[in-house]
């Protein structure tokens, strides 16, 4: 398990963003024109991780979990930080969910375990065990910035994975079963939904992709994304069942379809440049999200561009061009925002409200502070 998630961060890390597609032909808006100011955060730069910072509408304020400390810090929209809760616990912590102002979840790593505690962090208020019942092979839940822990409606949805299921041999299995699980609070052996399955094509064909995407969407419909294909999935989020309600493919004119790659010819010594290179090269989607004001929908792609420069460099992801997609609700493209490569981290945006996004910069001249670009795309 622990090499499957050495390689899911490395693929995480690369792989949330690449492109192959050549954009100069078509007129986007410049993403300057949607800027309004800064923001900063007292977080040291080498410790932000976007995995952890989050925007959370029960507070309408940052919460940003710190490793190191073992605390999450609350901060206002100016930046200033209001409070801190200390977190009394020894294991790591995979993820957390802040319900209201006295109610956060938090998943254990590995444990398939989550806890309930009270804003002061010293009170342990109730512990959750995930089990299935009859299943035979160990399972291990997982949340990633794209695909955080969720609590709604005394449901807990986390993504998931088997044991073994992401060895070579058992890829197959991966990639045809539903990635979410869906728990009822009031009984954690009681798996309500499994949901969200890849597209059929990831079964047969390699695009180094293992990174589903969920987003609560327009009438609490629970959208799954891909990095590497158009088509999106709808569930109905109302619904105790969680159906199928459509598939949707946006057909995008700016996306082109990712080249296979194969692994097996691959030599060792040169796998991670290889796999590089591959990300870089290739389109990719971000994340998607939804606008609960406005009912739009927006989603990040990143435009592959060539791995070496013409001085011999090598891009990163955030050197390819980045675009912003904005649909409405019935997923027609309203606009499309291009931002400045070599700029900001794109992939770890955040949607606040009323269209607004703040967009973390890839330099801060301040290391004591992480400092984001705030915008609107309204």
């Amino acid at each position: 398990m622990k090499q499957f998630l050495f390689t899911f961060f490395i693929l995480l890390l690369i792989s949330l963003f690449a492109t192959n597609c050549n954009t100069e032909h078509y007129n986007f808006d410049n993403s300057d024109k949607y800027y309004k100011y800064d923001i900063s955060f007292p977080i040291k730069a080498e410790n932000f991780s976007s995995r952890y910072f989050k925007y959370c509408p029960s507070l309408n304020n940052f919460c940003f979990y710190s490793k190191d400390q073992k605390k999450i810090f609350i901060f206002s929209f100016e930046g200033e930080l209001m409070d801190s809760i200390n977190l009394n616990i020894k294991k790591n912590l995979d993820d957390f969910y802040v319900l209201n102002n006295d109610s956060i979840y938090l998943s254990i790593e590995n444990e398939n375990r989550i806890l309930l505690i009270s804003k002061n962090g010293n009170n342990l208020l109730k512990e959750y065990k995930l089990e299935i019942k009859n299943l035979n092979k160990p399972f291990y839940t997982y949340n990633y910035k794209n695909f955080p822990l969720e609590v709604r409606n005394n449901l807990v949805y986390t993504y998931h994975y088997l044991d073994n299921e992401t060895s070579k041999d058992n890829l197959h299995n991966y990639f045809s079963n539903p990635r979410e699980l869906i728990f009822h609070l009031s009984d954690t052996l009681h798996l309500v939904s499994k949901i969200g399955k890849f597209p059929s094509n990831y079964i047969s064909e390699n695009y180094l992709e293992m990174n589903p995407m969920r987003t609560f969407g327009y009438k609490n419909n629970i959208v799954y994304s891909f990095e590497s294909s158009d088509s999106l999935y709808l569930y109905d989020g109302n619904e105790y069942e969680h159906k199928l309600l459509k598939s949707i493919n946006l057909k995008t004119k700016y996306f082109k379809k990712n080249k296979q790659i194969d692994e097996d010819n691959i030599p060792k010594e040169n796998y991670f440049e290889e796999i590089t290179k591959y990300v870089i090269e290739n389109d990719r989607y971000g994340d998607l999200y939804f606008c609960y004001e406005t009912n739009n929908y927006f989603r990040t792609l990143k435009i592959g561009a060539p791995y070496k420069n013409g001085d011999g460099t090598k891009k990163q992801v955030e050197d390819c061009p980045w675009l912003l997609l904005k649909y409405n609700n019935e997923f027609d493209l309203i606009s499309s925002v291009k931002f400045q490569p070599s700029h900001y981290s794109i992939y770890s945006m955040i949607l606040l409200k009323n269209n607004n996004f703040i967009v973390p910069y890839l330099i801060n001249k301040n290391e004591n502070e992480t400092k984001f670009a705030v915008f609107n795309f309204d």
